[in-house]
């Protein structure tokens, strides 16, 4: 799953309407500016760090905080803390719409570890590169736990073609061929011209060319 695909079109607009809130500066608000300035400068070590100190300020918005932290981390590949701190944001979230952007975040990040350790897997191999690979069970785990993560998400958004989209590039990775196609062709119905709309149709029609689009890179 490429870098600008990781977080949800959900949770994205999340993270960019509370970077707009303000009408006036604060300690808050600069951290988030400079949290988010990091991520664009692919240094998310550093963005993670702002991200933190940013929730600890008065005025903060926890929940926009730890999805923030959450992309930090899945980005570094430190998929464990990014789950954490997924949780913590559907904790923190007091409604249904950010709770259902806080499990789409984290399915998108069991999405992406799943995929990622295949990918390796798989590139160690042309390389020949003899080196442990992470058991296939840990990998059908993770993504098994992202499709869970979905399917909750979509108990509390139903009308969310991203969603769907996103479940269906799960259930594609699983390896559940007519159920990830069904649902391309929710999201689809839900958003025939929306953002995920033209990559569900290039989806459907070479599956195999999607899970590789899909892959992280390295």
């Amino acid at each position: 799953m490429r870098a600008s695909t990781l977080l949800s079109t959900a949770a994205a607009l999340l993270l960019a309407a509370g970077a707009l809130a303000a009408a006036t500066p604060s300690g808050y608000h600069t951290e988030l500016a400079a949290a988010r300035a990091a991520m664009a400068k692919h240094q998310y070590g550093k963005a993670r760090s702002a991200y933190a100190r940013a929730a600890e300020l008065p005025g903060s918005d926890s929940v926009l905080c730890y999805m923030g932290m959450a992309e930090a981390d899945a980005m570094r590949a430190k998929f464990g803390d990014s789950v954490k701190d997924c949780g913590r944001a559907e904790r923190a979230a007091h409604s249904a719409a950010r709770r259902a952007a806080a499990l789409q975040l984290a399915g998108s990040v069991e999405l992406r570890r799943g995929a990622y350790h295949q990918a390796a897997a798989v590139r160690r191999a042309s390389l020949n590169q003899h080196l442990p690979d992470i058991p296939e069970k840990h990998i059908r785990a993770w993504l098994a736990q992202g499709e869970r993560d979905f399917r909750a998400a979509e108990a509390l958004a139903p009308k969310s073609a991203v969603l769907r989209f996103d479940l269906a590039v799960c259930l594609a990775r699983e390896g559940q061929t007519a159920a990830a196609d069904r649902q391309f062709r929710a999201s689809l119905r839900l958003a025939p011209n929306g953002p995920a709309a033209a990559m569900a149709r290039t989806d459907l029609a070479d599956p195999d060319a999607a899970l590789a689009f899909h892959a992280p890179e390295f």
